[in-house]
């Protein structure tokens, strides 16, 4: 019995150890790539954007307080262009998308470098727009998404650190 319990906690932290290993690679590839990943969720759709877009989520799932501000931008521009892809992945977590709404006066909308303000701003115009829009012509399942995240945006404000 003894020989099975051990088995069983070797096999919960390898894959504990397996998943942080995947979360840290996926992480670092992102910084490493952080242009490439903007450019390719602001554009046209392409054969790379799911293959992102899960990398991107797979990251929001098992973020941290820092990680959150460094995989929100490349999120929120996959929103802004492609809601269709990009809302349903986020919707398959309610709670870490709730988790992450409660972060937009927090973290998502700060500028921590006190030179991101007007692109911040312009961010979150453009997620609203673009949500806005989204809702009208969404499927149902996803408008309580919608209009969680747009009722963030309105009580949201865009900030400084000093």
């Amino acid at each position: 019995m003894s020989k099975i319990i051990f088995l069983v906690f070797s096999i919960f932290s390898l894959s504990a150890h397996a998943t942080s290993l995947k979360n840290e690679n996926n992480l670092s590839w992102l910084l490493n790539n952080y242009d490439k990943v903007e450019e390719t969720v602001s554009r046209d759709k392409s054969y790379e954007l799911i293959p992102v877009t899960n990398t991107l989520v797979e990251i929001w799932y098992h973020r941290d307080g820092a990680t959150t501000a460094e995989v929100s931008i490349p999120i929120i521009m996959a929103l802004i262009h492609h809601p269709d892809i990009m809302l349903p992945m986020l919707a398959d977590n309610p709670d870490s998308f709730d988790r992450w709404l409660s972060q937009f006066n927090g973290i998502v909308f700060m500028d921590f470098s006190g030179e991101s303000f007007d692109e911040l701003t312009s961010l979150k115009v453009q997620l609203a727009e673009s949500m806005s829009s989204f809702s009208q012509r969404s499927d149902h399942q996803l408008k309580p998404f919608v209009n969680k995240l747009l009722k963030q945006l309105e009580v949201t404000e865009v900030r400084t650190v000093n």
